[in-house]
C-alpha cells in the first residue's frame, strides 16, 4: 500500500483462476468499503438528527415561556420597562459573541478530531503535562477580565494588556505542542501533524473561551441581580429573552451542522465512489507462471523415459522378423529338420 492504492497480486499455474480471483477480490474490497463508509455517515446523520430534535424542543419551549408571559404584562398594568441598561446590554452582546466564538471553535475542533485517530490523539495526550499550567495561568488571568467588566472598561489598554499576556500564554502552548508531537511522532506525515498541532490547539482556545464566557456569566447575573431598581418583571422578562435567544442560537447552529451533515455526506459519497474503484483492472496474462526448473526436469525426464519404454514395447510387438525355430514352428506349423548356422567369418576361410 503506497499513497492509498492496494496492489492485489495472484501467483497460479492458471492464468484464468489468477484474474478470476484478483477481479474478484478487488470487487469485494471496493463494496465493502463503500458500505462501511456510507454506514458511518447514515450513524452521523441520525445522531446529528436526534440532537436537533432535542435543541428544537428546548428552543420551543423558552419560546412558549416567553410567549406567555408577554400575554400576561398585555393583561395587566403597562410596566414601563425603558430602564438605563447600557452595561446590562453590553455585556450581553460580548456573551453572545463569546459564545458564538466558542461554538464555531467546537465546529472546526469536531472536524479535526474525525481526522485523526484516536490512539494519535491520546499518545500525545500523554506528552502535554505542560499544558496543565498554561491553563491555570490563563484561569488566573480570568480574574483580571473581570474586575475589567465590573469596572466597565473592556475598550481601553487594560483590555489589550490582558489579550496580550493571553496571545503570549497560546503561543507558549503552540511550543509545548510542537515540542510533544516531535517526541512522540517524529515520523509524523505534514498535513496530519499540521491537523494534530491545529486539533491541540483549538482545545486550548476553547478553555480559553470557556473560561472567558465563565467570567461574562457571572458579571451579567450579578449586574442583573444588582439592578434593584428595575421592575421584578423587567428582570423576568430579560431572563426569559436570554434564554430563548440562547435556545435559538443553538438550535441554529444545529441545524446548521445538521445541513453541513447532509452536505458533507453526499460529497462523502462521491468521495466513496471515486476513491473506492479499480484504477488498473486485472488484466489476463500471456504466459502461465514459470514453475521450478528442477521440477521441469524431473518431469521432462520422467516423461522422456516413460515415452521411450512405450517406443520400444511398441516396435518389439510390431515386428514379424522370423528369428528362431520357435518362431518358425509358432507362426508357419512346420516342423524343423536342421538348422545351419550362422558363420562366424568367410567360407573360403573355414574351406581352406
Amino acid at each position: 500500500s503506497r499513497g492509498d492504492q492496494f496492489h492485489v497480486s495472484v501467483q497460479d499455474t492458471s492464468p484464468i483462476i489468477a484474474f478470476k480471483m484478483v477481479d474478484s477480490m478487488t470487487k469485494i474490497f471496493v463494496d465493502q468499503s463503500r458500505q462501511n463508509d456510507l454506514r458511518g455517515i447514515r450513524d452521523v446523520k441520525k445522531f446529528s438528527d436526534e440532537q436537533l430534535t432535542v435543541h428544537k424542543e428546548k428552543m420551543d419551549l423558552a419560546e412558549s415561556k416567553l410567549r406567555e408571559f408577554n400575554e400576561k404584562i398585555a393583561t395587566n398594568r403597562p410596566v414601563n420597562l425603558s430602564l438605563d441598561d447600557g452595561k446590562i446590554k453590553r455585556l450581553t452582546d460580548i456573551k453572545k459573541e463569546t459564545f458564538q466564538n466558542i461554538e464555531e471553535r467546537k465546529r472546526r475542533v469536531a472536524m479535526l478530531e474525525n481526522r485523526i485517530p484516536e490512539d494519535v490523539i491520546s499518545g500525545v495526550s500523554s506528552e502535554l503535562g505542560e499544558l496543565i499550567q498554561l491553563e491555570q495561568k490563563v484561569s488566573e488571568k480570568q480574574s483580571d477580565y473581570k474586575r475589567l467588566l465590573e469596572n466597565n472598561n473592556t475598550s481601553g489598554s487594560n483590555e489589550m494588556q490582558l489579550n496580550n499576556e493571553l496571545n503570549l500564554l497560546r503561543l507558549e502552548s503552540n511550543r509545548v505542542i510542537d515540542r510533544s508531537i516531535d517526541k512522540k511522532y517524529p515520523k509524523l506525515k505534514p498535513e496530519q501533524r499540521n491537523s494534530l498541532v491545529e486539533y491541540i490547539l483549538g482545545s486550548f482556545d476553547l478553555f480559553i473561551l470557556n473560561s472567558r464566557l465563565s467570567v461574562v456569566s457571572n458579571v451579567l447575573d450579578s449586574t442583573i441581580k444588582s439592578a434593584a431598581a428595575q421592575p421584578a418583571m423587567l428582570l423576568e422578562r430579560r431572563k426569559l429573552e436570554d434564554e430563548y435567544e440562547q435556545q435559538r442560537k443553538t438550535y441554529h447552529v444545529f441545524l446548521e451542522k445538521s445541513r453541513g451533515t447532509q452536505i458533507e455526506e453526499a460529497i462523502q459519497n462521491s468521495d466513496a465512489e471515486y476513491k473506492y474503484q479499480s484504477v488498473m483492472p486485472a488484466q489476463m496474462p500471456i504466459y502461465a507462471v514459470s514453475g521450478s526448473k528442477k521440477n521441469f526436469v524431473i518431469i521432462a525426464f520422467a516423461l522422456s523415459l516413460i515415452l521411450g519404454i512405450s517406443l520400444v514395447v511398441a516396435l518389439e510387438f510390431l515386428d514379424q522378423t522370423v528369428r528362431s525355430e520357435k518362431d518358425v514352428k509358432q507362426f508357419f506349423g512346420l516342423e524343423i529338420m536342421g538348422t545351419i548356422p550362422k558363420l562366424g567369418r568367410p567360407f573360403e576361410d573355414l574351406y581352406a
